[in-house]
């Protein structure tokens, strides 16, 4: 490539040359070849960007279910690198997105019970592959069960969604996993203590 994305001295690879503003919150993929970043952006919000070993070069991911550019911060990856999850401006309140790199959508991790919108903001997120893609999450919101324990109540909840990962063919024999629909119907667990 005649451009790089990347400029490498020794053993530091610079990933950002070309962000315009503050890149913080880097999280690596365990399997080294994908990093995920959030950035400001020119108009004064923040974007979640993903770095791929592969091609070098950052391309920002901050794209909301309905295919909008969106606000996003707070990134994580799974082990594999093949998801990822963000808090993003999504209606009312920030909500928790994932983005699978292989169908290039982005679903919403945790609605309301009846399908609509949460009551309250979700975010600071994690992720993981254990039967199924795991997401752990906090939320303010009351309607994301059907019965909120504590109603009223406005505090932080950890919960934890799980959606399963289904084979799909692709291009003749090749398979790869994506993750089962429906996206918008998670077996959620409210953690308390």
């Amino acid at each position: 490539k005649s451009q790089r994305y990347a400029r490498a001295t020794g053993n530091l690879l610079l990933l950002t040359m070309f962000i315009p503003g503050d890149a913080t919150r880097p999280v690596i993929a365990d399997n080294g070849q994908v990093i995920v970043f959030q950035a400001a952006t020119p108009s004064g919000g923040s974007a979640v960007f993903l770095y791929d070993m592969g091609n070098m070069v950052p391309s920002s991911i901050s794209v909301g279910p309905d295919g909008q550019q969106i606000d996003s911060a707070d990134p994580a990856i799974s082990p594999d690198g093949k998801y990822v999850s963000f808090s993003g401006s999504g209606g009312a309140y920030t909500a928790v997105m994932v983005y699978d790199r292989a169908a290039r959508a982005t679903y919403l991790a945790a609605p309301a019970y009846d399908g609509g919108a949460a009551d309250e903001a979700s975010g600071r997120s994690s992720l993981t592959l254990a039967n199924g893609l795991r997401i752990a999450f906090s939320s303010r919101a009351e309607n994301l069960l059907p019965n909120e324990p504590y109603p009223g109540s406005k505090v932080s909840d950890i919960f934890l969604a799980t959606f399963p990962l289904v084979a799909e063919i692709v291009q003749g024999n090749a398979q790869r996993a994506t993750v089962g629909q429906p996206f918008a119907q998670p077996l959620a667990v409210k953690v308390t203590t």
